[in-house]
């Protein structure tokens, strides 16, 4: 069951005191006047969290903090904007950009403040997804609830304080008399911020540069002006939350569009790229995306378009060619992508996310041979020390090059590794159990037949592949009611359902239902052999039977 309420009615601490009591699994979403955080948890403890349109998102904390670059982190959001690719922390680590540890430690940075900011809404909205989890790849620790509620607590009674003598658009400077008497008693958070401190920069200002937390950030300022360090110098600069709704400057509308982009809110994620886009026709980044959510919403054209206008702008990267590969296949236009990948691999000779397309495109051409080396060359690309498994799509139709070459053994085997790394990937699952099917393991065939079907009911193939596993081991009533629900909800009926529904009805002594149902099979392919025997054979024995 889902738990959900007001903060009016519940505090975030009693919700969270509740959940961690509970030692419960699953995500906690909080809104409040157009924010929105995210809180998940693992027996009782949080495990990441992150305020979609809140300035302190991971790659800006790495970033402020001289972990990473500011090129590195565009790089990193860019390959995880990709379907089927590692998360944005995954890509550094894979990348060497920086250390497990250190990853660790701005997760933890980052849920510290992600919390202790939202405690501070006190209206809006609560809702508990039980079971829920972060996006597979995500670099999750363990962070004690209790913990942050205390510590939350006394930020808020803080917090209280510090509004009450500066807002984020003030103003300050030092007094250079009292820095220099006092400057042994600092902190190093206050240490770290006073160089900032100019006479021109905004506390807002300040603070993000000092790559500091927000409330560790502010508070500082607060001591220093506390002990007279710093003075107010009366001048104001404008401000305006980045969790506004209503974002003005080009900053803020990457920004938001990048935190719904990745919490795949995509209509709201489209419409901040396309005002950046207004603002600055020439963005690269907002046409990247734009071509990016159009892919995920099916929309092929909209992406070929912002693709070739981003390699027509001389912005050709590898990225760039693999996305416009990628809606040229959605648009069923295989030579032309193949083509395009061909041409782009010239420039990027071992760009995997290009030759795992080359791969793809062949099998999906109907060529495993060569899909089979195609996979090779990918397989060769790979840095020897990367830790992360391979995409999702690498299994899904790798499985089908192997199996379609007779090397059903290393099919198998990548199925069962393909399984492992992603075990709710219904086209993978389908592929598994097909390649165990083929090599004689129908009990394992069906398990993983049923598996796809539960986790998407819709996929054909999946309720397909499990139908005739139950048929195949004589579970003839289970097998019908797929088949019967198979053949009201796809449009054209594949003429095989027909047959059988037929031969489950004639084993069960119904031969009307089975003519009926054969009838159907050879309406729909009047080549099936099978159905017009069984038709000649019953309908000879029903006329015998009435003579």
């Amino acid at each position: 069951m889902a738990i959900k309420g007001s903060l009016r009615e519940a505090s975030l601490a009693d919700v969270l005191q509740l959940l961690a009591l509970g030692r419960k699994a699953g995500c906690l979403s909080v809104s409040d006047r157009g924010s929105f955080g995210r809180i998940f948890f693992d027996d009782g403890m949080i495990t990441l969290a992150a305020i979609i349109n809140h300035p302190d998102r991971l790659g800006d904390l790495l970033v402020r903090n001289g972990v990473i670059t500011r090129e590195q982190q565009l790089t990193a959001t860019t390959q995880a904007s990709l379907p089927d690719s590692p998360s944005f922390g995954e890509i550094l680590l894979n990348r060497r950009d920086l250390t497990r540890p250190t990853l660790e430690r701005f997760v933890r940075l980052q849920i510290e403040e992600v919390v202790y900011h939202l405690f501070t809404w006190h209206q809006g909205v609560f809702h508990f997804e039980v079971g829920e989890r972060p996006a597979r790849g995500e670099v999750t620790v363990f962070v004690n609830s209790e913990g942050l509620l205390l510590e939350g607590a006394r930020r808020v009674d803080e917090w209280t304080q510090i509004e009450k003598q500066l807002s984020p658009g003030m103003v300050f400077a030092v007094d250079e008399e009292r820095s220099g008497s006092r400057a042994g008693e600092l902190s190093d958070a206050l240490r770290r911020i006073l160089p900032l401190v100019d006479g021109d920069r905004s506390a807002h200002e300040v603070v993000e540069e000092s790559g500091l937390l927000e409330f560790d950030g502010y508070k500082a300022i607060f001591d220093l002006l506390r002990i007279g360090v710093l003075r107010n110098t009366g001048r104001m600069r404008v401000f305006q939350r980045e969790e506004s709704t209503t974002p003005s400057g080009e900053g803020e509308h990457r920004n938001l569009g990048l935190a719904f982009f990745r919490a795949s809110m995509l209509e709201d994620a489209e419409r901040e790229f396309l005002r950046l886009l207004e603002k600055d026709p020439g963005n690269s980044e907002a046409r990247f995306f734009l071509g990016t959510i159009a892919i995920r919403r099916k929309d092929p054209r909209a992406a070929v378009r912002h693709f070739m206008r981003l390699i027509e702008a001389g912005e050709g990267k590898a990225s760039s060619f693999h996305n416009l590969a990628l809606a040229l296949e959605l648009s069923d236009r295989l030579d032309d992508a193949m083509v395009l990948v061909d041409q782009a691999l010239r420039d990027f000779p071992r760009n995997r996310d290009l030759l795992l397309a080359r791969a793809i495109l062949l099998v999906r051409r109907g060529d495993p041979a060569s899909a089979r080396h195609a996979f090779v060359a990918f397989d060769n690309a790979r840095d020897s020390e990367a830790e992360t498994p391979e995409p999702a799509a690498y299994y899904v139709y790798s499985i089908v090059a192997l199996g379609g070459t007779g090397h059903l053994v290393d099919a198998i085997s990548r199925a069962k590794e393909g399984v492992l790394h992603y075990p709710r990937h219904p086209a993978l699952l389908v592929n598994a159990a097909a390649a165990h099917e083929r090599g004689g393991d129908t009990g394992t065939a069906e398990s993983l037949y049923a598996r796809a079907a539960e986790e998407a009911p819709d996929l054909v193939q999946a309720r397909r592949g499990l139908a005739d596993s139950l048929y195949l081991r004589g579970a003839f009533d289970q097998a019908a009611m797929i088949y019967q629900r198979l053949a009201r909800d796809v449009d054209p009926v594949p003429p095989e359902i027909f047959f059988k529904l037929g031969n489950i009805a004639y084993k069960r002594g119904d031969r009307r239902a089975a003519l009926a149902w054969w009838r159907e099979t050879v309406d729909a392919d009047p080549s099936h052999s099978m159905a017009r025997t069984n038709l000649e054979l019953v309908e000879g024995t029903l006329d015998t039977i009435r003579a």
